[in-house]
């Protein structure tokens, strides 16, 4: 039977059947999640070690920190016939139950954002691929597809100044071509919100669309052809 790679140290190691998770139901991990972090085990080893509590009055072990890993071993064990050796632990101090449980939500709890500039610059340093980031980690704070199209992809936004950008499209000539700019919007509304500003797609549709009822435009064609005329961007 395979065998879960260790690499790490604790300050003890305990079996997995002698860990009991403390989290209950406050984090869910859905099937793609565990796929995502089943394959990083894999690869790679339990590489940190859980974070638990001594319990004077039950006299057992209770998980503060590392529960999803927990359950991704527990299911690699019990379902996929795995062998997974002693766990490194390291302890945390709670004077009660009680305690316990808020050091569980220290632990979940996030006191910063990842920022997209930085982890694009963390991606080249680790010499981590788009793909590789896509498929094996779990980054809530950062938009995949934006970013991807930000640092990634060669965005699809013509120069508006070429005559040649738009069939019948010149720039002096933008009030007369609706048509052309509906066609452009139209396959590439994504594109043209995102190439205003580096954030959410959602929010910057939600903030055009704003824009649409505060400018009185009939649609986002008219919009565009708004914000050019103001050369302002959209956040404004």
């Amino acid at each position: 039977m395979p065998e879960i790679k260790i690499a790490c140290a604790g300050a003890d190691t305990i079996d997995i059947a002698d860990l009991r998770p403390l989290q209950d139901n406050l984090k869910a991990l859905g099937e793609d999640q565990y796929q995502k972090l089943k394959t990083e085990i894999l690869e790679t080893g339990f590489a940190f070690p859980l974070a638990v509590w001594k319990d004077p009055q039950e006299d057992c072990v209770w998980i503060i920190g590392g529960h999803q890993r927990h359950r991704v071993l527990t299911r690699l064990r019990e379902k996929e016939d795995f062998i997974v050796p002693k766990l490194p632990v390291v302890f945390i101090e709670a004077k009660d139950i009680k305690e316990a449980h808020l050091r569980v939500l220290q632990d979940v709890s996030q006191y910063g954002n990842i920022d997209r500039q930085g982890l694009y610059e963390f991606m080249n340093k680790a010499e981590l691929e788009m793909k590789a980031l896509e498929e094996k980690f779990q980054l809530p704070d950062i938009d995949m597809e934006s970013f991807k199209f930000e640092y990634f992809e060669e965005p699809n936004v013509p120069n508006l100044t070429d005559a040649d950008a738009l069939p019948g499209f010149r720039a002096e000539d933008k009030h007369k071509n609706e048509a052309s700019a509906n066609a452009y919007l139209n396959n590439n509304i994504k594109q043209i919100v995102l190439f205003y500003e580096n954030s959410r797609f959602e929010e910057v549709l939600e903030k055009a669309n704003a824009l649409v009822q505060k400018w009185d435009c009939e649609d986002f064609s008219e919009l565009f052809i708004e914000l050019l005329d103001r050369q302002i961007e959209i956040d404004e």
